[in-house]
């Protein structure tokens, strides 16, 4: 990196030459001036041993001193500056240095230009500065396994809020002040917050701050990529329900069943037929409950719920139930005895550490009804395939 300041330089160059000589422009006189370029060219090193880098300058103010002895001919102000713009140079390495490493400078100029002002250059070639004065760095690893990513205890915690696919990530550093990773800004840089799934790489990335840079710190590695496992997800499988969910699914139902299906006189039923839900009056009499089967759509990747109503997984509980004092014929359409009802659980999911998560707010029993299992499964269930994949089967409860 070369750094001039003509403007500034010279003039306090040619104010050095007024007080020496009197006078803005040098006299001359018999014989050459001779200027030691080695002596115009100053380094300076900074930074990290292993990440040092090198300024370097030329004292034009220097330049200017010498360049007022005696001479053949006059030079004003303007002449040295076309003189000192002819001075170019480069260096080489300027960064990634260490303590002892070596940079090189070599100026080049046009050695005839000079000599009509009666200027002859020496030396500013192959110059050879010693690398030195760098920091000695200290090495911080941001990702010790002792401390990153942990389940307890002080560390720094990533964390997961929400249920897969719909997680956010954040990360929550609770090491005291005397361990250095406490002042580490550690951030997700990979990742959409909100819509991270189990099993997604996320990158986070760890920085050190502005002062622990300049007491010689450095990280070891400044990104990592974590595996998003201990995390909430939704089901997306039947595999997935185990035993004892069933048994509170059941338990759910058969309150429902007991409340609104063994006694007609507290709910009105519905049966749908072309489309439309004919009321069955409160004196109707159901008989003859059997369940028969468990329909489970789960939502299709790469779709989301999010701004929609679609819930990301419903499971249909179907139960066939014979029906009497119901009208025969409904809307000119023949209704056999023994109708087909279900109920509905939406959104199971499981919590972070396996359990499967079933709770009385997400059942809910529909009083609609069809003429058929087959009717009820075409009407509900599978014309929501095109966004859900649907799996079946017999449920063989009493």
């Amino acid at each position: 990196m070369k750094e001039r300041a003509l403007n500034g330089a010279i003039i306090r160059g040619f104010a050095a030459v007024c007080i020496f000589a009197g006078v803005i422009i040098f006299q001359t006189g018999c014989g050459s001036r001779k200027v030691d370029l080695d002596k115009a060219v100053s380094v300076e090193f900074g930074g990290l041993d292993g990440q040092g880098q090198c300024t370097w300058d030329i004292d034009y103010d220097y330049l200017a001193e010498q360049c007022s002895g005696k001479g053949k001919s006059p030079i004003d102000e303007l002449a040295f500056e076309l003189l000192a713009d002819e001075i170019d140079g480069t260096a080489a390495p300027l960064d990634g240095l260490s303590n002892g490493d070596t940079v090189r400078i070599n100026l080049t100029y046009d050695k005839d230009l000079f000599k009509k002002y009666d200027v002859v250059l020496t030396g500013g070639k192959n110059l050879e500065f010693k690398v030195s004065g760098l920091t000695e760095a200290t090495e911080v690893d941001p990702f010790d396994p002792m401390v990153f990513d942990v389940e307890s205890g002080e560390g720094i915690y990533i964390e997961y809020t929400g249920t897969s696919p719909e997680l956010s990530v954040q990360i929550r550093n609770t090491l005291p002040p005397d361990n250095i990773l406490s002042q580490v800004a550690y951030s997700v840089t990979s990742g959409n917050s909100g819509h991270v799934k189990k099993g997604d790489q996320v990158e986070i990335t760890a920085a050190l701050p502005y002062q622990l840079t300049e007491q010689g710190y450095v990280l070891t590695s400044e990104v990592k990529e974590v595996t998003c496992q201990k995390a909430a997800a939704y089901l997306t499988s039947l595999d997935e329900i185990d035993e004892d969910t069933w048994n509170k699914i059941k338990a759910e139902c058969d309150d429902y069943k007991t409340a609104e299906i063994d006694n007609p006189s507290d709910y009105d039923h519905y049966v749908q037929v072309t489309g439309e839900n004919i009321s069955f009056y409160n004196s109707t009499v159901t008989s003859d409950f059997k369940y028969v089967k468990a329909y489970f759509l789960t939502l299709k990747d790469g779709l989301s719920n999010t701004f929609s109503s679609r819930t990301h997984n419903c499971l249909y509980i179907t139960y066939t139930v014979d029906v009497e004092n119901a009208p025969t014929v409904v809307r000119g359409q023949q209704f056999a005895d023994d109708a087909c009802g279900c109920f509905v659980v939406k959104d199971l999911y499981m919590d972070a550490d396996g359990n499967v998560i079933f709770d009385t707010g997400m059942i809910d029993s529909e009083t609609v009804l069809n003429r058929s299992e087959e009717e009820l499964v075409n009407s509900r269930v599978k014309k929501q395939v095109d966004e859900y994949v649907l799996t079946e089967t017999e449920l063989g409860w009493s």
